[in-house]
């Protein structure tokens, strides 16, 4: 296989693969939510009131997770034009969006 593929895991449904999540992709993730108040605090929100996302008030976890997809995949040299391919579909971004879930919960 070619250097400048990512080593896909295909699964029993399509578009199912796995991320190697190799520190420099991990401190990007890390970088990205620490760097930007609004993300940290939307993801990981201090004690005390919390703004009411049912009364249109600030942004839902999952539309935090989309957002830190494009930015840590976007531009990343081994996934970026495999985000490119997949992620212009409501679907494909949530595949993406959950890659970036599933990390921030290990």
């Amino acid at each position: 296989m070619s250097d400048n593929f990512p080593v896909l895991e295909c699964r029993s449904s399509p578009g199912l693969f796995s991320i190697n999540w190799d520190e420099k992709t991990t401190w990007d993730l890390i970088n990205n939510i620490m760097d930007d108040d609004n993300i940290r605090q939307g993801l990981f929100p201090d004690v005390g009131g919390n703004v009411s996302t049912g009364k249109g008030g600030g942004k839902t976890k999952a539309e935090w997770h989309e957002i830190l997809a494009k930015r840590v995949f976007s531009e990343h040299t081994q996934y970026g034009t495999l985000f490119a391919r997949t992620a212009n579909t409501t679907s494909g971004l949530k595949v993406w969006t959950l890659k970036i879930k599933n990390r921030i919960q290990k």
